[in-house]
């Protein structure tokens, strides 16, 4: 199979005290190299034919003629290349930093020189001196030891109707940067905005992305079960009589379960009103009242089982997870967000249905924006 092999066209012009040179006709090689959040480069070789660049007649300060090299450093230079005719596509733009200044004989010169951001890189600047501070008040801003910056009450970074975000004045700030500090000619500043409903577009993508990873894990934990029977989906199972009977969940595994919520209606709890916990506690179902007619395994509570831990034993009765134990707890359909519970109270559950372990109180359900029954998911945090 053949193949059109080509180079682009390779334009270069640099401007000087004297005038605008065009040295593309004069490149043998050259190099272009571009960086991000850093300072590009631009190396090239030129025919130097009767010595034109290093003995350049030029005229002096008193209107004499006089030889010189023709180019310094922080001469102006540009470059372009070019596939399609008459559209060129300038790849470079920047100030010089090494230049010929004499040569033995009409061979070759190099010229090397970096892009704009050279202004900034050479600008000093400490951002720890009093007056960075100060300058940054003046603006609206202010400095934090473990955060940053911070704006003091500037406009918020939201997304307005028409699905535009404000970007809380980090523009502004950028561009009193530039020109304030490194001098660039407001003239020359061009900062885009963000692209129209930006936010949304990422909040789609990070919910995809949680959806696909959850299916993914899904689909994994099935064909394990299916391979060596392990990797339980449910996380439970229920005999005859609706008791639970699965145990020995893993420490870090996941674990769905049928939830309601309590709001402390019964009054005192069993492990004392100081384990309230700002209400992100939670009662254990399946000791007390309706439920204790299940055949509970061994441990006598529904979460003490699902775990295999040994219940805590109250008057010669297990009672299920200690007081206070510590449960992690997430939305199953908004995984990546988890908040941390302990337990406040044994609870009865609904009558003779194993599905339901455990009762939420007032604090993690507003957190879940969770209401009624449902499921969630929890895993132990000890």
């Amino acid at each position: 199979m053949k193949r059109l092999v080509y180079t682009p066209r390779v334009d270069a012009f640099i401007q000087t005290d004297t005038g605008l040179y065009d040295v593309s006709p004069y490149i043998t090689k050259g190099s272009v190299t571009r960086r991000q959040n850093a300072v590009s480069t631009v190396n090239l070789t030129l025919r130097n034919p009767q010595f034109m660049w290093t003995d350049g007649e030029r005229t002096d300060s008193d209107g004499s003629k006089v030889l010189a090299p023709v180019f310094h450093p922080m001469d102006k230079i540009t470059v372009t290349l070019t596939r399609i005719k008459d559209r060129p596509m300038q790849v470079f733009t920047g100030f010089l930093d090494t230049t010929p200044y004499i040569s033995a004989y009409p061979g070759v010169v190099e010229l090397t020189a970096s892009c704009t951001l050279k202004r900034l890189l050479y600008t000093y600047f400490d951002p720890g001196l009093p007056f960075v501070h100060t300058w940054l008040e003046e603006k609206g801003w202010q400095t934090n030891t473990q955060t940053g910056l911070t704006q003091l009450g500037g406009e918020k970074s939201v997304e307005d109707e028409s699905l535009r975000l404000n970007d809380a004045s980090i523009g502004k700030l950028l561009f009193d940067v530039l020109n304030e500090i490194g001098g660039w000619d407001p003239e020359s500043i061009f900062i885009e905005g963000l692209p129209e409903g930006i936010i949304s577009l990422v909040a789609a993508m990070v919910t995809d992305r949680e959806t696909t990873s959850e299916e993914a894990f899904k689909d994994i934990k099935l064909l394990l079960k299916e391979m060596i029977g392990t990797a339980t989906l449910s996380g439970y199972a229920v005999n005859e009589d609706g008791g639970s009977v699965t145990s020995g969940v893993g420490k870090g595994e996941w674990v769905k379960v049928g939830a309601t919520t309590d709001d402390y209606s019964g009054g005192d709890v069993s492990c004392g009103n100081e384990a309230k916990n700002n209400g992100f506690s939670y009662a254990e179902l399946g000791v007390a009242g309706t439920n204790k007619k299940l055949k509970l395994a061994r441990n006598g509570g529904f979460l003490a089982d699902l775990f295999d831990i040994k219940g805590e034993v109250t008057d010669g009765t297990p009672t299920g997870l200690k007081c206070r134990f510590k449960l992690e707890i997430r939305d199953p359909k908004k995984p990546s967000k988890t908040w941390f519970i302990t337990k406040v109270d044994n609870g009865s559950g609904q009558a003779g249905d194993a599905h339901y372990k455990i009762d939420l109180e007032p604090g993690i359900t507003k957190a879940l924006k969770f209401s009624g029954k449902g499921d969630v998911e929890i895993r132990r945090a000890d």
